[in-house]
């Protein structure tokens, strides 16, 4: 991997991990926000101008010319960490949440919940269920994870059960990411009087909330019936 893309996943880890701990429950993130964390750490700026020396030889303008000056040395930089992010959605690192957004794997609305749950400290079926929902995540943070987060050990029978609300959390993000972005072309589409692309596109919409509408009932009934049997797994 890019040590640009292994920068960029270390900081937005440690971002997720500060809002764990914060109860600022979104894992969602501008990627230009993420070029800026780069940008501000020497370390991280350094290897931004290194990756785009890299590739500066397929992104140079006709002419051939490299612009000159700090703003332009900005702009390449951000490019370079762009193109990066990039990197880790091809890779499954990050998925996409919106245009210009980013998020990690495994942090939908259930894992923040069970996320809640184990920052409050609590006991019985909740804190087991908690467990089985936020292990794989927290997992995937390493380090960037707060304490009450590290080193969960959930029974292993509820594994099948957190797995498949990650599947339905999955699917929630696509849809969502897929609304994000078609609201933004409708609203292209209005601006530029473009009537038919943006009834096209609206109908778009309609689908896709209808869609999460759905997902939305059947995360809730997973929610309930993991958490009915993490009662039944009481020791």
């Amino acid at each position: 991997m890019d040590p640009v893309a292994v920068r960029a996943l270390a900081a937005i880890r440690r971002e997720v991990g500060r809002r764990a701990a914060a109860g600022d429950e979104d894992a969602g993130m501008a990627m230009d926000r993420v070029a800026a964390a780069l940008e501000a750490d020497p370390a991280d700026r350094a290897l931004l101008d290194e990756a785009e020396r890299r590739w500066w030889p397929l992104d140079a303008p006709e002419s051939g010319e490299r612009p000159a000056g700090a703003r332009a040395d900005r702009e390449r930089r951000a490019a370079a960490a762009q193109r990066a992010l990039g990197e880790l959605l091809l890779a499954g690192e990050l998925v996409p949440d919106g245009p210009s957004r980013v998020g990690l794997p495994g942090f939908g609305r259930s894992t923040w919940r069970a996320v809640a749950l184990l920052r409050a400290g609590a006991g019985g079926a909740p804190a087991r269920w908690a467990a089985a929902l936020a292990a794989g995540p927290a997992s995937d943070l390493g380090e960037a994870a707060p304490p009450f987060l590290r080193g969960l050990e959930p029974p292993a029978g509820l594994a099948p059960a957190a797995a498949r609300l990650h599947a339905l959390e999955a699917l929630r993000q696509d849809a969502r990411d897929a609304l994000l972005r078609s609201s933004a072309s409708m609203g292209a589409a209005i601006e530029a009087g473009n009537d038919a692309s943006a009834r096209a596109l609206r109908r778009d919409c309609d689908e896709l909330q209808a869609r999460i509408a759905g997902l939305d009932a059947a995360i809730a009934a997973a929610w309930d019936e993991g958490l009915r049997r993490a009662g039944v797994s009481a020791p």
